[in-house]
């Protein structure tokens, strides 16, 4: 039976379990039942058991009992329990813990060899489609690690919610309008008239970055012109070109590119505006327009059109106009991945989307936190404006792809993470990164020499190993932690926490490498043993590349 399989019959089992339960304590005699969706199991993770439910918890407060008495209850009237598991035991905390048996746990090595990256493949999603927004950096400059860090995260939500049957669209959202591009052709404008000679200053808050006046000659030939607005097109043009190529090298592509010159050439701005006053959620002050934010939960009101001669809109309004646009694409769900600066942008966005009537529920709007890259134990100074500033590529070529990309995906993106830039590029077990290649490059090797040896152990027909024979602490709990793989891609993708399957893969490296030590793999006196642990050993293989090439991370066979 499939891990899958095990966890839906072991959902079956114990709420039929309860509903065949006579509670002492009861205020009725009525049974109680418990919906599908509370009834929670999952990989216990400690000597318990395989898989453990909190379900006594849930019932006890109903039911007027303690959740041990409730737990012991359960267990004394579980019914059609799953052939694959051995035993059932309630704890002194009253968890029920379950545990499958060695010949069920035995079948699934047999299983993940025939299905190779399939075994996690899952139907959670089937017919609903996602939208997920990441990256979506200004045009100004070059990307930077925080554009690294939601791109990794951004890329591996994709993998992880189309491994479990979600069709995913991922978009990147093009600054190219507004206040931040008009101060970019002004400061490249000031670049040009200094490199000349002339008396120019830079406009307030415009940008100092020396990337700019290396680039200046490059963009005002393409300009054509030196009008701060046709230098703005054309850096944006170069830069959102030099975004793509920083991001095809980090592995991540994207299927739109969006711009918001767009929005405003279709007048979207102006009908998020219009709708929003007809339903009476604007109001006038001080010669401003103001959305009444307050009204959806949000701390303050926000000022959607400024009192300017224009009139000009602020960037609230176009956000809720593009998240508008996104609705009416006729997504089943909207996930946005936003950088630290804004945060402040979250609860106006949400307000606005709730004031024009559409569902809150299917929007998720994620912040990705701030990175400190840290260098011989000190702070690599950062500021784009300054030029002060470590780009993607820089990150990349120093570290490369892989270690970039799992050393922001083992850390949770709703905190600051520090990257350890001389840890990453370390040759030992203490870099995660390479602690985990190592082990696909060990099964690698071992699988090699099997092959290359004369004494029988590769199986170059096809019989299969008997795999009853893998019955020791080391080797079952390999196949335990195999076992887990698919509920980890699945609670990875449904929680939108892509750390949690670097966990895992750090764990079933820990695993393997204890089994290597203590059962030897390639034994010429007992050669349907060592078959039997080759096929281990090749399930493993196949699940710490998939798990990488999860992350967008390779799997090397030699190192």
């Amino acid at each position: 039976m499939s891990w899958h399989d095990n966890l839906e019959h072991l959902k079956n089992t114990i709420s039929g379990s309860i509903t065949s339960c006579s509670f002492v304590g009861k205020e009725d005699n009525r049974p109680v039942i418990v919906p599908q969706e509370e009834v929670i199991v999952s990989p216990s993770g400690v000597n318990v058991g395989d898989y453990t439910t909190n379900v006594a918890f849930q019932l006890a407060r109903r039911v007027g009992l303690a959740p041990q008495k409730v737990a012991e209850t359960i267990c004394k009237n579980v019914i059609d329990l799953p052939d694959s598991i051995e035993k059932v035991e309630f704890a002194k905390t009253g968890h029920i813990n379950f545990t499958i048996s060695a010949r069920s746990l035995q079948d699934q090595i047999a299983i993940i060899l025939e299905q190779g990256s399939e075994y996690s493949r899952q139907e959670v999603g089937a017919g609903k489609k996602i939208h997920l927004e990441f990256v979506s950096a200004n045009p100004t400059g070059p990307l930077n690690v925080v554009s690294a860090r939601a791109a990794a995260i951004g890329d591996a939500l994709a993998r992880l919610l189309g491994r479990i049957g979600y069709e995913v669209t991922k978009e990147y959202y093009v600054n190219d309008h507004g206040r931040q591009v008009r101060l970019l052709g002004e400061s490249l404008l000031a670049r040009l008239k200094q490199a000349r000679g002339e008396k120019a200053e830079m406009p307030e808050g415009g940008y100092q970055g020396e990337y700019l006046s290396e680039m200046a000659a490059e963009i005002a030939a393409a300009a054509g012109e030196d009008s701060p607005q046709a230098l703005s097109a054309a850096a944006v043009k170069k830069f959102i070109s030099l975004h793509r190529e920083s991001l095809d090298g980090y592995g991540v592509s994207f299927d739109n590119w969006f711009y918001e010159s767009k929005l405003h050439a279709d007048g979207l701005p102006q009908q998020a505006m219009d709708e929003l006053t007809e339903k009476g959620h604007t109001y006038q002050k001080d010669g401003a327009v103001w959305f009444k934010s307050t009204d959806f939960g949000d701390a303050q009101d926000w000022v959607f059109r400024r009192s300017d001669a224009e009139g000009s809109l602020t960037y609230h309004p176009i956000d809720v106009a593009y998240h508008r646009h996104k609705y009416q694409r006729g997504y089943d769900r909207m996930i946005d991945l936003w950088g630290p600066d804004h945060h402040a942008h979250v609860a106006v966005t949400k307000a606005g989307v709730a004031a024009l009537g559409y569902q809150l529920d299917k929007l998720d709007i994620i912040i990705v936190q701030q990175v400190n890259l840290i260098r011989g134990g000190q702070k690599v100074k950062m500021s784009k404006r300054a030029g002060e500033f470590e780009t993607m590529d820089d990150l990349v070529r120093e570290v490369g792809r892989d270690a970039a990309r799992y050393f922001f995906l083992m850390r949770s993106m709703d905190a600051p993470m520090d990257f350890d830039l001389d840890l990453a590029v370390a040759k030992s077990e203490k870099n995660p990164v390479y602690y985990v290649q190592y082990a696909h490059t060990r099964v690698c090797s071992i699988l090699r020499e099997a092959k290359e040896r004369e004494d029988g152990f590769y199986l170059r027909d096809n019989a299969a190993p008997d795999l009853r024979l893998l019955v020791e602490a080391a080797e079952l709990a390999l196949i335990r932690k195999l076992n887990y793989y698919p509920q980890t891609v699945r609670s990875s993708a449904e929680n939108l926490e892509p750390h949690r399957l670097p966990v895992y893969l750090a764990e079933l490296a820990t695993v393997f490498h204890k089994f290597y030590a203590v059962c030897r793999v390639l034994d010429s006196e007992n050669i349907e043993l060592s078959r039997a642990r080759l096929a281990l050993a090749r399930a493993t293989k196949t699940i710490l590349a998939d798990g990488l090439g999860l992350l967008g991370v390779s799997a090397p066979e030699r190192m």
